[in-house]
């Protein structure tokens, strides 16, 4: 795997934008029929409890293509993050108008949380974060090859984040919480094992419980935020209207709401290839 990110890394320096896409996604109509085949029945599962069970199977695999494809296409954006240094450069890469609903809580001292999920860019909206001068502390699960995580993180660095792994003290959230600067993590899976089971579209998933009790704890606001395709060329970053967590399990019963809705809207752009759902 580290191989194949190294490969795809340097020619992401040598190829154009428009070519390097198109050979990205060849890669995923390849691994759509062969090494990755196996996690299809994953991928109608989920557009099944998007839809209600209202999905017909031809519909389903042309969905499930262009999810592989797109899910090519972060891949391939996330190498090219230490290239992104300054405003100029981002621009080509995403819009966004809607930060001003952060930056006047950060400019009170307020704390804030960024939560967003495996939906559409992630590390796009990271990097935009820090490029803005937020100074973004990024919450993540370490990969399980020592190679691949020094490889993550050296890019997420080169990019202006600070990167905390699952596992580690998480005073250093708290102390940049208080320090005002943000911290963003994703909000859809429960890596630890003590998450709280919700309603979740047309079936019942578990949410992870850690980053609500950090905002309650430290009285910071959780900013839902999500980077979507706004055409074939950019993305779109949407901020919801931050909000403080009263309780855990109200808190997160909020962010599934908008979780949902945001699924809804850029279905394609959902990734999630491991089994989630605990009934329906």
């Amino acid at each position: 795997m580290i191989l194949f990110y190294w490969v795809i890394a340097g020619l992401s320096h040598i190829l154009p934008r428009n070519v390097a896409l198109f050979i990205t996604y060849r890669i995923a109509d390849l691994m759509y029929i062969t090494l990755y085949r196996h996690r299809l029945p994953i991928v109608y599962k989920n557009l099944d409890m998007l839809y209600g069970f209202k999905i017909p199977l031809w519909r389903k695999k042309r969905l499930a293509l262009r999810i592989y494809r797109n899910f090519a296409r972060f891949i391939y954006e996330f190498l090219l993050l230490p290239r992104i240094r300054d405003e100029k450069v981002l621009a080509t890469f995403v819009e966004y108008s809607e930060d001003y609903k952060i930056r006047q809580l950060v400019e009170r001292g307020e704390p804030v949380i960024v939560l967003t999920a495996h939906l559409g860019n992630w590390e796009l909206g990271a990097t935009m974060l820090a490029v803005k001068g937020y100074k973004p502390i990024v919450i993540a699960l370490r990969p399980r090859s020592k190679l691949v995580a020094q490889f993550f993180t050296r890019r997420r660095l080169k990019a202006g984040m600070e990167v905390l792994y699952l596992g580690e003290p998480m005073f250093v959230a708290i102390k940049g919480l208080r320090a005002n600067r943000v911290v963003a993590t994703l909000g859809d899976r429960d890596y630890v094992g003590d998450g709280i089971e919700m309603d979740f579209l047309a079936g019942r998933t578990v949410f992870p419980r850690g980053i609500f009790e950090l905002a309650y704890r430290t009285g910071a606001y959780i900013a839902p935020a999500f980077c979507l395709h706004q055409n074939r060329a950019r993305y779109f970053i949407y901020f919801e209207t931050p909000y403080k967590v009263e309780d855990v399990e109200s808190g997160i019963r909020r962010w599934v709401e908008i979780l949902a809705n945001y699924i809804r809207k850029s279905p394609t752009e959902w990734y999630v290839f491991d089994m989630i759902w605990r009934k329906h």
